[in-house]
């Protein structure tokens, strides 16, 4: 439905720490590519298929701002607001960094192929040179939806910090 649709843009919003603005300035520029001048081969149909769906987001946008302002006005916060919060916290306020570390010595990160760009930001804020493990199945990634990415098994050591990685196939 349009109502679930349009929760689930405002997750992903705020699981990727995206501005309305900013999708929408994406959208607009995203637009101009079907008025180029078509190649030698005509035009290109993957482009117009592409930009169609990159213009669904502009209606789509009015929508997660109303939802947004619903949410605020009644007060409530769901998963992506505490996320999205807690990140907030963590990059203004090192000393809650330092005790979450005192209080966890060594870390483990378990299901991590399910873990948002917003989630590993948190994480690796928390955790930086840190002693953390994760693990994690690239082919069982099943929360995209709500802007998790296994690719955050590949970045894992860039996020945490130079150290040893492996990889079981």
């Amino acid at each position: 439905t349009l109502s679930s649709s349009s929760a689930a843009s405002d997750v992903y919003k705020r699981q990727n720490s995206v501005s309305l603005d900013d999708i929408d300035a994406f959208a607009t520029q995203f637009r101009t590519l079907r008025d180029l001048p078509p190649g030698g081969t005509g035009r290109y149909a993957d482009v117009e298929g592409w930009s169609d769906t990159v213009d669904s987001l502009i209606p789509m946008m009015t929508l997660v701002g109303d939802y947004t302002r619903a949410k605020a006005l009644r007060g409530v916060i769901e998963f992506s607001d505490q996320v999205a919060l807690a990140l907030e916290l963590v990059s203004t306020h090192p000393e809650i960094c330092e005790d979450i570390r005192q209080a966890h010595r060594v870390v483990l990160l378990d299901e991590y192929q399910d873990t948002s760009v917003a989630q590993s930001s948190l994480l690796s804020i928390l955790f930086p040179h840190h002693p953390v493990m994760a693990v994690g199945d690239p082919y069982q990634a099943i929360y995209g939806w709500r802007g998790a990415s296994s690719s955050n098994l590949t970045d894992f050591d860039t996020a945490f910090g130079a150290g040893a990685v492996t990889t079981f196939t």
